[in-house]
């Protein structure tokens, strides 16, 4: 219902959706384009809008945009629009500014807010459905937004959009190791990630000064990126965002102590934080373990046993949970500032928790290879599961699990249209092929899928098959050529080039 009352949201859901079918039936996407396009003009229209801006559906259609990149494995126009997000729900009354204007202490009772002391004489505030339901939209969205802002962190090896400070300001949807709301949980995971994300982005300063005084001969060999995808330019606003948003400042408190104290303070909060994974995990419950041999399909795949779960839900919960780890890991403060090269130096520590990912991607479904259609809740997991993947695949050394993971993230891309499964399968090659030539794993080949992928009924390619067979002789050879994709390891994929084809007035 309320993207029938906004035309952002309208055409910003009609964008994905047409997108999803386009590459499910690859087909071409200037419909998608071309409500892509309006979404992004009525955006851009209501952001200006004081009334509009900081309304429901305006968030909802920034970050349906947002994920629309992520469809495309765009990163950088993806980081682009959690940038914009970020500026939407921070547009908050400034409580002590306005007590001190009115002489006297004020806390707006807002529903959801944390009250850090208790308020004395407080009156219960009544608030109407209507307000109800707004927040629990906003609050979804929010958390939607915490996630994605986490990703691109961990991808991209830079600091949060949101200030972590603030993400206390909403609350978990609901308590740990519930069955009935399992997204409670998941909020808690992507809460400690966030801090996870913030303490890596800020540590990279004093990793990079430490390297730099070391001056040994590793530090020639790092990479110019610090995380897992290159050439990651710093994001801007989209179209219609007030340019109000300026980087995190650096501390300059600490920059003249001492590198050995740093580190020693460094290692301190790491530490915490390695704990609080341990804590988190105490608290998921009987319900969230794996099921039983007597509940669950035996199937045993290169990484041993697959691991299945009550719900798809669980299972996103856990592969994000070791993901978080081998981050985690990777983000000690005795590893070097580049992602890649961490996540060799920390391979052995990190083996158990790569592993286990592998186990339980494989029990979310069994071999896709011929596979022709899934149902939305496998193809939500298998999507849920392909950064995962990513993290996890790229130190692998074993020849079966890598043509495994492979294989499986073109299925992904095949029965999901999920782009960003195939600049993961480059991005994964890549880093194989690298660390062959530097000695530090077994040699890889790019492969080449020979499998006949399984023909799903599409009656509209079928229809324009038919219609170019009759037209043109069989002596004649009819070539479709295809634009190239540019992948995580080279750049990404663009869609920008197509707007020049499109007829936005009609």
């Amino acid at each position: 219902m309320l993207a029938l009352k906004n035309e952002a949201l309208l055409h910003a859901i009609l964008a994905l959706a047409s997108l999803h079918i386009a590459k499910l039936q690859n087909t071409h996407i200037t419909a998608s384009l071309k409500h892509y396009a309006i979404a992004l003009r009525r955006i851009a229209k209501s952001v200006s809008i004081p009334g509009r801006r900081e309304h429901p559906a305006t968030l909802a259609a920034n970050m349906l945009l947002s994920f629309y990149e992520c469809w495309c494995a765009d990163h950088q126009k993806w980081s682009n629009h959690l940038l914009g997000t970020r500026t939407l729900p921070l547009e908050d009354v400034d409580e002590n500014i306005v007590g001190v204007l009115m002489g006297r202490r004020l806390r707006y009772d807002e529903y959801g807010h944390i009250i850090d002391d208790v308020r004395e004489n407080a009156e219960n505030g009544v608030y109407s459905p209507k307000d109800i339901e707004t927040y629990e939209i906003q609050r979804d969205l929010v958390w939607w937004y915490y996630k994605q802002d986490v990703y691109q962190s961990i991808l991209g090896g830079g600091k949060l959009f949101t200030e972590y400070d603030r993400w206390s300001l909403c609350p978990p949807r609901a308590p740990l190791g519930r069955l009935d709301a399992v997204y409670g949980t998941f909020d808690h995971l992507v809460l400690l990630m966030g801090r996870l994300a913030d303490f890596a982005s800020k540590d990279l300063k004093r990793k990079r000064l430490a390297m730099k005084a070391a001056n040994n001969s590793t530090s020639n060999q790092m990479p110019n990126f610090a995380g897992m995808v290159p050439n990651v330019k710093e994001a801007t606003l989209p179209m219609g965002f007030s340019p109000t948003y300026s980087g995190s400042p650096q501390s300059s408190e600490g920059d003249d102590m001492d590198l050995e104290i740093q580190r020693l303070e460094a290692e301190e909060e790491w530490q915490d934080i390695r704990n609080a994974f341990s804590v988190l995990e105490d608290h998921f419950g009987e319900d969230f373990q794996p099921l039983g041999e007597e509940f669950s399909t035996p199937a045993q795949t290169p990484f041993g046993p697959a691991l299945q779960y009550r719900t798809y839900g669980i299972t996103g919960i856990w592969l994000n949970y070791y993901m978080a780890l081998i981050s985690c890991h990777r983000s000690h403060p005795s590893m070097p500032p580049a992602a890649m090269v961490a996540a060799g130096m920390a391979a052995h520590k990190t083996t158990f928790f790569a592993n286990e990912i592998g186990r339980i991607a494989a029990g979310i479904a069994p071999d896709l290879s011929m596979t022709t259609q899934v149902n939305p809740g496998v193809g939500a997991a298998l999507v849920e599961s392909s950064t995962c993947l990513f993290l996890s695949g790229i130190q692998y050394q074993d020849a079966a699990q890598r043509t495994w993971v492979i294989c499986r993230l073109k299925d992904i891309a095949r029965l999901t249209g999920w782009e960003t499964a195939l600049s993961i399968v480059t991005g994964c090659e890549t880093s194989w092929v690298r660390a062959a030539e530097m000695g530090r794993g077994p040699p890889y080949e790019r492969t080449r899928d020979e499998r006949v992928p399984p023909q799903a009924w599409n009656p509209a390619r079928d229809f324009e098959r038919t219609i170019l067979r009759d037209q043109h002789p069989p002596d004649q050879r009819l070539v479709i050529s295809t634009q190239e994709r540019i992948h995580y390891a080279l750049g990404v994929l663009g869609v920008q080039d197509d707007f020049e084809n499109l007829d936005l007035d009609s």
